[in-house]
């Protein structure tokens, strides 16, 4: 009877698109009640940071964090409350993604993508 809610965070070094939707797939047999979908920051002062500086890898440019979001909202079961799409760092502590900063922009521009697109939660969801 306890609601539970799932906090998600994308682009974790070397995710792919298919280990994502997995984990899509997987929640919505969980009988969640709501999930947070966040992409991974790199921010100063963290082992994380210290991580990235010595092996960089991957991170996703704005479209790029898009296109992996929408997958998912189209893969995520229509009755779950989705209680975030995205996430700021501290502007003092954020090394990675910068275009992250401007948070007005990237909410404009994510809602400009979902419409272009045609998409919606539960657009290809499915049950086996």
């Amino acid at each position: 009877g306890i609601p539970v809610i799932v906090h998600v965070i994308l682009g974790l070094p070397e995710e792919t698109t298919e280990m994502v939707l997995e984990t899509i797939r997987f929640l919505n047999g969980c009988g969640i009640f709501g999930i947070k979908l966040q992409l991974l920051h790199v921010l100063k002062h963290t082992d994380l940071a210290d991580f990235y500086r010595q092996e960089p890898f991957y991170i996703p440019d704005m479209n790029s964090y898009f296109h992996l979001l929408g997958k998912c909202i189209a893969s995520l079961r229509p009755d779950i409350v989705i209680h975030r799409l995205t996430g700021d760092g501290p502007k003092s502590l954020l090394i990675a993604p910068l275009w992250t900063g401007n948070k007005r922009l990237v909410l404009n521009q994510m809602q400009r993508y979902l419409k272009e697109q045609n998409l919606w939660q539960g657009k290809e969801y499915t049950t086996f």
